[in-house]
């Protein structure tokens, strides 16, 4: 198979405007050492083997860049020339690309080691400990800005071709396992991929040893915005199953600060409302975004009060909310029953009148207003208590339009009357003698979002996201590139796999900007012509011959 040059160039235009190789030269130098081939021929490589054969093994980096490569392009990025039928030119090709890869992952692992032979437990556990020393951070810190580099220069040019200008900023984050090919540990012995752990996935029993790969996806909660834009994966986080979960999302969005995205929607499974509100949703909510969560059965129950006012679904109710609306996201829970489901939606639906509005949008400090649902200028019910406060409010008209909706829906008449208990005024919550609080990010900091959970706008917004990401998923596991087929990336280590995954995300991203191309009818083979020079030529011919005495490329001695 012979690779056309122009796409070689437009991969190694891709890798060098990432910036990902100043990063590894600041790790390991500018020499190319005993590795024989440079980071920038090793990246070129992966990206065209995940490209034609959906693999980042490097048994196929080396024959691609050996023998599917022009003279002109094998001199670009100082591959030598090799005879395909001599096994020890071959070898020795081979022996070139797994030393450059080793000299990337040694730069970036914090705890090196033998990745070819089982470990005791002990010494597993100070491979894993050492990942997570503070006096490792920088280091690891390093692997995961250039993975998420690798990621974001397919981001980058969606960012520059303008496909992104129709996202509305809705984020959707999920965690999903990316297999290791190593064996698991065993009684006496530890695992091969010391990074690993046993990830369950969601509604199912059995585990499987793996990384848990946190990715941040496109998404959308207005329907209107659908096809508007291409879906893509816009940064990753590596880390071992049931840790760092809070964590590794509010990396995986800080990556994206310099974009300086719209911030929309941000949602989330089940398992993030139970991660601390110091690790993820405070954090989270301080970025900007405006969290979708949904509740597992504790969380329906109770979610306590600020200043008298009910927290219900992630948002502030008048005090008198009837008992029997109090628990209707009971009904929406997990494996509940299609009748349930339908009358828990009408509960909600009805509770929602008694819901809190937003007076005041969040200040620099985290806090924001909310007013009673009986205060001007837009009340959803009448109660005794604002009238008795004397809440200002627009005289009702005598005569209403009755085609109006709006206008007959609003009339005090049509609105519902709150009985609150009997009770003196002396005994009244702060939300019923005064017409609006105010609320500090720490109340209910767990469970509180955007949208009152089971309204229909929470169900439009949340579910849309929640389908993209998972649909997310499955396209980054489909035939092309599978992250979850673990002998497509055969390297062990958690440096390795991290870099490799990332690699694997950035090729699908490709392939999603170039199906959006064609949908819209333009030429996919132009995505990336704005990476080249104005002066380039593919088509011209100025093969430069690579002999063995070229520097850095002499191939092993047996």
């Amino acid at each position: 198979m012979s690779i056309p040059d122009e796409q070689v160039l437009q991969l190694t235009a891709l890798v060098d405007a990432s910036g990902a190789l100043e990063q590894i030269d600041a790790r390991i130098g500018q020499r190319p050492g005993p590795a024989g081939l440079p980071a920038r021929t090793i990246l070129v490589g992966l990206l065209l083997a995940l490209y034609h054969r959906g693999k980042a093994n490097l048994d196929d980096v080396s024959e691609l860049l050996h023998l599917s490569l022009s003279a002109r392009m094998r001199a670009l990025l100082g591959v030598q020339a090799i005879d395909g039928n001599d096994s020890c030119s071959t070898r020795a090709a081979y022996a070139r690309c797994t030393r450059a890869f080793d000299a990337i992952t040694t730069a970036f692992d914090p705890q090196r080691h033998d990745r070819r032979r089982r470990l005791s437990r002990e010494r597993c556990e100070a491979v894993a400990a050492a990942w997570e020393d503070p006096a490792n951070a920088e280091t690891v810190h390093a692997l995961e800005t250039l993975a998420n580099t690798l990621i974001q220069s397919t981001v980058t040019v969606a960012v520059n071709r303008r496909l992104l200008r129709h996202w509305p900023g809705d984020i959707g984050i999920d965690a999903t396992p990316a297999p290791a090919w190593g064996q698991p540990p065993s009684r006496r012995r530890g695992p091969l991929d010391i990074g690993a752990g046993w990830y369950r996935k969601g509604g199912k029993k059995e585990f499987e040893w793996a990384y848990s790969l946190t990715l941040a996806i496109t998404g959308h909660g207005d329907p209107a915005a659908a096809d508007r834009y291409p879906q893509l994966c816009l940064s990753m986080q590596m880390h071992r199953p049931s840790r760092q979960t809070g964590p590794a999302a509010i990396k995986a969005l800080l990556s994206l600060e310099h974009f300086a995205f719209r911030k929309g929607y941000l949602a989330v499974d089940r398992a993030y409302p139970q991660c601390e509100p110091t690790d993820f949703q405070m954090p989270a909510r301080e970025l900007g975004y405006k969290l979708l969560l949904d509740y597992d059965v504790t969380a329906h129950r109770s979610q306590g009060s600020t200043l008298g006012a009910t927290w219900r679904g992630g948002q502030l109710y008048c005090p008198a909310l009837p008992n029997r609306l109090r628990d209707a996201g009971m009904l929406l829970r997990k494996r509940a029953t299609a009748d349930e489901i339908e009358r828990g939606k009408r509960l909600v639906q009805e509770a929602d009148v008694y819901r809190m509005h937003l007076k005041e949008s969040t200040r620099p400090d985290g806090t924001y207003r909310v007013a009673c649902p009986a205060a001007s200028p837009s009340p959803t019910v009448t109660c005794p208590r604002a009238e008795a406060r004397g809440d200002k409010r627009r005289p009702a008209p005598r005569t209403v339009d009755l085609n109006n909706r709006r206008a007959r829906l609003s009339h005090p008449v049509t609105l519902l009357r709150v009985q609150p208990k009997d009770e003196p005024d002396s005994a009244w919550p702060t939300c019923c003698t005064q017409a609006s609080i105010t609320v500090l990010p720490t109340d209910n900091a767990k469970y509180a979002q955007a949208l009152a959970h089971g309204t229909s706008a929470w169900l439009t917004s949340y579910k849309s996201i929640r389908a993209q990401n998972e649909g997310a998923n499955g396209w980054l596991k489909g035939i092309d590139t599978c992250i979850a087929t673990a002998k497509h990336r055969l390297a062990r280590g958690r440096v390795a796999q991290t870099l490799l995954l990332a690699l694997t995300i950035a090729i699908t991203n490709l392939r999603r900007l170039e199906q959006f191309l064609r949908d819209r009818y333009e030429d996919p083979a132009a995505l990336l012509d704005h990476l080249l020079p104005e002066d380039h030529d593919a088509s011209s011919n100025h093969d430069a011959e690579i002999t063995r005495d070229t520097p850095g490329t002499a191939p092993p001695t047996s």
